[in-house]
């Protein structure tokens, strides 16, 4: 565990760039002493209900004594960076003195953890009954957001454009939901909510089922709307969604079906308020829990009236190898890769941002290795597709056995709604 702030850190947060100066003696950590130890140091400080804006502490590492200081961050417009990186950020600078070092062999304290007090990383649930969040404010002490894009087949929720646009800004990890209607066809929803959601950044959280309305629809009727919806979404962002809903919801209404789907494959976002930790369906179709929604009427600093808060079952670490990052890319504090095996070949904006926590500006002394993967040729003959009357990109993916997300990027279609009879598009 990481030491408690030193005296004199503030409540408040100080007004961007008026970081609080080093104490004399220190001096800026440089790159070549970074080490995969003080990396994952950095990233426990992402914690920011502990470690606020403004605190400063101190650990020692092999006679090396370390000031870790939380402050804004921000790179000039001209940084071949990340673009969130260009905006003032929450990040984390290190610096040093050198202490005296004695024959002595250093004695080696280890740490128990607590399993009373595992480390969760913290998000909300917000829809338009949330209309007014400050989200710079939220990312202070929030990890993610779940945020409502749609309802049944035709309701779109008032508040996702400026929730889903703004939660990015401020670096908040976001994913959309949808409020699953029992009694209404699954992919007929499922079409409506990707049209809706846009494409997915590599950095998204999956799409996000929320059921907890039947609709008067019998078990087997109701699980096969339901795996309709997750089988379209799935096809088309190639990511697994997550299922919302409560033990006793579930264990009522999808227990007694008779099909085979297998609903334990896909991540368990469980609503149980007032417990310790919560109950799973009965049905035994998970044996664990991803997201935990404990409390339906919580309150944030950042947002006005109540909102629902929740929990990942492990730490901001946890949550961005949840999203595919390959556990030892974290023992490299400049690269951040991926799971190849998820079909995702290129480096996460969000995830520079993770290592500018440590990394303030590379020195120029130390050359990282680059970026990006390249794929042994041959390289197959480019695919090209001509946009029909009554296409839409759904379809056209479709047809064409690509993933609808693939294909927006690959031709920059910001709306995926909208594409013109005529147009040329490349397939990925």
């Amino acid at each position: 565990m990481l030491p408690d702030p030193l005296p004199g850190t503030p409540t408040a947060v100080p007004k961007f760039p008026n970081n609080r100066p080093a104490p004399a003696g220190y001096h800026r950590l440089e790159q070549k002493r970074v080490t995969a130890n003080i990396s994952a140091k950095a990233i426990e400080v992402r914690d920011a209900t502990q470690y606020p804006i403004g605190s400063q502490f101190l650990i020692t590492v092999d006679g090396t004594e370390l000031l870790f200081a939380v402050e804004w961050h921000q790179h000039a417009q001209t940084d071949n960076v990340a673009p969130g990186l260009k905006r003032p950020h929450r990040g984390v600078t290190v610096y040093t003195r050198q202490t005296a070092v004695t024959a002595t062999p250093p004695t080696v304290h280890k740490t128990v953890p607590n399993p009373a007090a595992p480390v969760y990383a913290s998000g909300i649930d917000v829809s338009h009954f949330q209309p007014t969040i400050n989200w710079k404010k939220a990312a202070l002490s929030l990890d993610f957001a779940f945020i409502k894009a749609t309802e049944s087949t035709g309701i779109h929720d008032a508040s996702f454009a400026h929730h889903w646009a703004n939660a990015d800004n401020a670096g908040i990890l976001r994913g959309a939901y949808h409020f699953f209607h029992g009694d209404k066809d699954g992919a007929t929803q499922a079409d409506f909510f990707l049209r809706t959601m846009g494409v997915l950044d590599d950095g998204d959280l999956p799409p996000i089922l929320d059921l907890e309305h039947a609709g008067g629809a019998k078990p087997d009727v109701l699980s096969q709307r339901v795996s309709d919806w997750i089988q379209t979404v799935e096809t088309v962002t190639k990511r697994k969604p997550i299922i919302y809903t409560g033990p006793s919801f579930w264990s009522t209404h999808m227990g007694p079906r008779t099909d085979h789907f297998p609903y334990g494959e896909y991540p368990l976002w469980i609503a149980h308020y007032g417990v310790p930790k919560p109950s799973l369906p009965t049905d035994n179709t998970w044996d664990k829990w991803t997201f935990w929604q404990f409390s339906g009427k919580g309150t944030h600093p950042a947002v006005r009236g109540h909102v629902d808060l929740d929990r990942f079952n492990g730490s901001l670490l946890d949550l961005w190898i949840f999203l595919g990052a390959s556990s030892d890319a974290f023992d490299d504090p400049l690269r951040f890769t991926v799971d190849v095996a998820n079909g995702i070949f290129n480096v996460i904006d969000h995830a520079i941002e993770e290592f500018d926590d440590v990394l303030d500006k590379p020195s120029s002394k130390f050359d990282p290795p680059p970026l990006r993967f390249r794929i042994p040729g041959p390289y197959p003959p480019v695919r090209t597709y001509v946009v029909q009357p009554g296409d839409t990109l759904v379809s056209i993916a479709t047809k064409n056995n690509v993933g609808m997300q693939d294909l927006a990027r690959e031709n920059r279609i910001p709306n995926p709604a909208i594409i013109r009879r005529g147009q040329v598009l490349r397939l990925p």
